[in-house]
């Protein structure tokens, strides 16, 4: 199971004890070792299906064009027209993708 802070405690205290000597660079790894299980991510339970579409080319090439021809549109409303996220298109305009 995941515990990231748990994890960044343990080493901390690690890369101290290495910095003054009071541990081994085997102790330091078998600590590290030990603690890598800390953090992996567990599999969600439950994933919801996408609700936006996948970016492709014809897509970027609408949606520039549309910005082209109405440079006043804001970005969330372009995302709106072509259900995407908003982020994506900026991404888009900014030469991003």
């Amino acid at each position: 199971m995941s515990n990231v802070p748990q994890a960044r405690v343990i080493l901390r205290d690690v890369v101290k004890q290495l910095k003054t000597g009071t541990i081994t660079r085997m102790g330091a790894a078998k600590v590290v070792s030990a603690t890598l299980p800390l953090l992996v991510r567990n599999s969600p339970v439950r994933r919801s299906p996408r609700r936006k579409r996948y970016v492709t080319q014809s897509l970027i090439r609408q949606i520039k064009a549309i910005a082209r021809q109405n440079p006043l549109m804001h970005l969330d409303d372009i995302a709106a027209h072509f259900g995407v996220n908003l982020g994506r298109v900026s991404e888009i305009l900014n030469g991003k993708r």
